[in-house]
């Protein structure tokens, strides 16, 4: 449970670009097809990246995607 309200005030300190950038990693986007889709340049999709992981406390695109499913989902 602690875990959770940790998780939920760290995606709420996400910018509105980082939300969307860590939607696309949840769903397994690559950062190339992230930067396409939402018209930006790979070194930027990767710069929010690592705001991301830095923010949720992980090493991994792939944990930041589990968290922020499992937060938005319940939230």
């Amino acid at each position: 449970m602690h875990q959770d309200r940790e998780a939920a005030a760290a995606v709420a300190t996400l910018s509105e670009r980082e939300r969307q950038v860590c939607a696309l990693i949840a769903e397994g986007f690559t950062n190339p097809e992230i930067a396409q889709r939402l018209y930006l340049s790979v070194d930027t999709v990767k710069s929010h990246v690592r705001s991301i992981l830095a923010k949720f406390h992980v090493e991994s695109r792939g944990e930041a995607g589990r968290i922020f499913r499992r937060i938005t989902r319940n939230g």
